[in-house]
């Protein structure tokens, strides 16, 4: 059973508590952006047959592209009635475009693989750093208005295990101890 600690002992826990509780909050930022970044990188994944599509097209209407051309609106060769208005690198040539076209797409089929799964475990990390974010937060309000709870033995584990696990610069910011 975990006993109260004293008051001399229990103020420079507190301190800790309140400064990681804040560095896990500048952490949940940062996870927090990296999972927008990596929608927009599934966005982008996600038009794998788009990118596909345009290089076919530049290369069956290669004599109708003009020369140093910024766009180009073409005929889809599947589909007649469809039309692709399509971005061109004027210093290139069309097969270079193509090509740039093709790379693109073998780029975006491997993010459609490799994205979810990273997708899924940073929504995870925020959904459990949120978590353990909310259960804290009456506490470090307490503190941080001069009404200093006794701080739950098992909420400042889980909030030192989660400390642990961010990047060294993050613990040492805080003057954290390493992890064992």
């Amino acid at each position: 059973m975990d006993r109260p600690e004293p008051e001399s002992a229990a103020a420079p826990a507190r301190e800790h508590f309140v400064r990681a509780v804040r560095a896990l909050r500048r952490y949940r930022g940062r996870v927090a952006r990296r999972l927008e970044g990596l929608r927009g990188d599934l966005a982008e994944a996600e038009r794998a047959p788009q990118f596909r599509r345009f290089g076919e097209t530049l290369l069956t209407y290669l004599k109708q592209v003009p020369a140093r051309a910024e766009r180009v609106a073409l005929p889809d060769p599947h589909d007649p009635e469809v039309t692709h208005e399509i971005a061109l690198e004027p210093r290139l040539s069309v097969q270079a475009n193509a090509a740039r076209y093709f790379k693109r797409a073998a780029k975006a089929a491997r993010g459609l693989e490799q994205v979810p799964p990273r997708l899924a475990a940073c929504e995870a990390e925020l959904h459990a750093l949120e978590q353990l974010l909310e259960r804290a937060r009456p506490a470090v309000d307490a503190i941080t208005e001069g009404t200093p709870p006794a701080i739950e033995p098992a909420l400042a584990r889980a909030v030192d295990a989660a400390l642990a696990k961010l990047p060294e610069t993050v613990r040492e910011s805080i003057g954290a101890p390493e992890p064992e």
